[in-house]
């Protein structure tokens, strides 16, 4: 559509005009490259997951500490006894895939293994009653000696007093 421009006012008017347009192509554009974007999610996603398994992103001290854990454990431990390709391959995969998903989560990692050092190394008060702080509790050798001095030690003898037609007379003397 071809416009007649007279003035300095109309030239201002179809400038603006084509400006709003552009916008309005450049919206349309975008939300169509969104909208494929979400039509190739699920696409994208078993690519990157199956791209963790293939590629190694770091060969650095961290990666060499996974590769020997993978060897221990996957390689000489649970297939010990399967066949050169699974051993070769096997390992392969999973030190990829072990060392990516380190990398990609290593700073959640490091925050949640130094909040735990954190709660092993800090002193917690211990709660206790205020009854049990009072109490006192010997110990085994304490018991022991107790319980020996218990045992050799001479108890005084009771006499055992039986009442026969309301005359009390001692039979026994009893430990």
């Amino acid at each position: 559509m071809k416009t007649n421009i007279r003035n300095i006012d109309d030239l201002r008017a179809e400038r603006a005009r084509l400006k709003n347009e552009i916008e309005i192509s450049r919206t349309k554009i975008h939300s169509g490259i969104t909208g494929i974007k979400e039509e190739l999610s699920p696409a994208r996603h078993v690519m990157d997951f199956l791209s963790n398994f293939l590629t190694k992103r770091n060969k650095g001290l961290l990666g060499i500490g996974v590769g020997i854990g993978v060897d221990t454990i996957v390689k000489n431990g649970i297939l010990r006894n399967a066949s050169w390709i699974t051993k070769l391959v096997v390992p392969y995969l999973i030190k990829n895939f072990t060392n990516n998903m380190i990398q990609t989560n290593k700073d959640n990692i490091l925050e949640k293994g130094l909040e735990w050092v954190k709660d092993v190394t800090d002193d917690k008060p211990v709660l206790t009653e205020v009854k049990n702080l009072n109490v006192y509790k010997p110990s085994l050798l304490e018991k022991t000696l107790l319980w020996v001095k218990d045992v050799t030690e001479e108890k005084p003898k009771v006499p055992l007093v039986i009442n026969v037609n309301g005359k009390p007379k001692v039979t026994a003397l009893l430990e």
